[in-house]
């Protein structure tokens, strides 16, 4: 297949997640970013449904983002046809895996002229001394990152993990750093009701996805010394989805952690599903304080949504959060692993509320200037445009 010239200049993505097949941060990540793509950004989505053990015969394309179209034949089919890619001048990745390797491979072995993008939220090779990530999904990382023109990563702490990990293909590609984002408009909605109701109930949560390096144990281990010394504090854990069978890594860690809640001294822990959004913003404005203890996090709305429901954060002391927020005065931090000073520090907080809330405020104003979902798809449509 030779050089042609495109009918449109339309950008493909090509994900796992879209609209209400959405199962984790990428997917709100991108449903988040087409909503404030403007009509000078056209756009498809090739959406693999990871609910269809048969994806590859049956997946969807949105066309213009809504007109859903199921096709049956095997997705590399449309990859091989020249009249179906005309329309496009970028194909963009948003996840690593098998399929989008053999699309990134197909499209360079056909000749296609379309620019490859992947955006970075997960580094397989980077994550192996934290997840036990099999093999083969490192491999297909590796060989999609080497099709690829251009390399999207969220902030210059994860460009370093692309540097560490393949050294090589970071000084070969193109690197571009561009943040997630939030909808600055629901905060500015939510302005007349943000403060929390005048309650007696002190909550505690930890509204992360159950997955290895989410560091769930850690405030686990420190609830019998919370509820020693204020026995009133509830703890709430969300995001325990449940098994999959591709994913055993996950089903590895959820097992630990139900092993650790039935073993603990603690009384005053409950421990939730998978929560839609809406329910976990219900319970992150009605908290007391969020805990995020996290090992790993490439671009933290675990820290960024408390904020935004004004709702003092004690987190990990990461590096990509401490690459924009300031300790002491945006957030309060403990060491990976360290339950004695989590709950050390949590206790702290429980009685200094004012300091804790002032911190917080800072927290959500600074986001509010910095990651708006308006200013990223700006840096976007510059990315796929320029």
């Amino acid at each position: 297949m030779g050089k042609q010239n495109f009918t449109k200049s339309k950008v493909l993505f090509v994900t796992f997640e879209y609209l209400e097949n959405t199962g984790g941060g990428i997917g709100a990540c991108f449903n988040g970013l087409v909503q404030h793509l403007d009509e000078n950004t056209p756009f498809d989505v090739l959406l693999f449904d990871w609910h269809d053990t048969n994806a590859y015969f049956r997946w969807i394309q949105y066309v213009d983002g809504s007109e859903k179209v199921v096709h049956e034949e095997h997705y590399l089919d449309f990859f091989d046809d020249e009249n179906h890619l005309a329309q496009y001048s970028h194909i963009h990745i948003l996840h690593a895996g098998e399929e989008p390797m053999n699309i990134a491979e197909r499209v360079k072995a056909n000749g296609s002229p379309q620019t490859l993008i992947y955006s970075c939220h997960s580094l397989f090779k980077y994550e192996q001394h934290i997840r036990k990530i099999p093999e083969e999904r490192v491999s297909f990382e590796g060989r999609m990152l080497k099709q690829v023109d251009v390399i999207h990563v969220l902030n210059r702490t994860s460009a370093g993990w692309l540097e560490e990990s393949y050294p090589d293909l970071y000084q070969e590609k193109t690197i571009i750093t561009i943040p997630n984002g939030v909808d600055i408009r629901d905060v500015a909605d939510e302005e007349e009701t943000s403060e929390q109701a005048d309650t007696d109930t002190v909550t505690i949560v930890c509204m992360s996805r159950w997955a290895a390096g989410k560091g769930i144990e850690t405030l686990i281990d420190a609830a019998p010394k919370i509820q020693a010394n204020r026995p009133e504090v509830r703890i709430i854990i969300g995001g325990r989805g449940g098994f999959n069978e591709w994913d055993e890594p996950t089903n590895i860690y959820i097992r630990f952690l139900d092993q650790k809640l039935e073993e603990t001294e603690a009384t005053n822990i409950t421990a939730l599903g998978w929560l839609e959004k809406s329910e976990v913003e219900t319970y992150l404005k009605d908290a007391t304080l969020c805990v995020l203890p996290s090992e790993i996090e490439y671009f933290p709305y675990a820290f960024l949504e408390p904020c935004l429901q004004l709702t003092p954060v004690l987190c990990t002391r990461l590096d990509t959060i401490k690459e924009t927020f300031t300790e002491g005065s945006h957030f309060i931090g403990f060491d990976v692993g360290d339950s004695d000073t989590l709950a050390e520090k949590l206790l702290q907080a429980l009685n200094e509320p004012e300091k804790s809330q002032a911190m917080v405020a800072r927290a959500r104003e600074h986001i509010c200037s910095k990651y708006s979902w308006a200013s990223v798809a700006q840096a976007y449509t510059a990315l796929l445009y320029k």
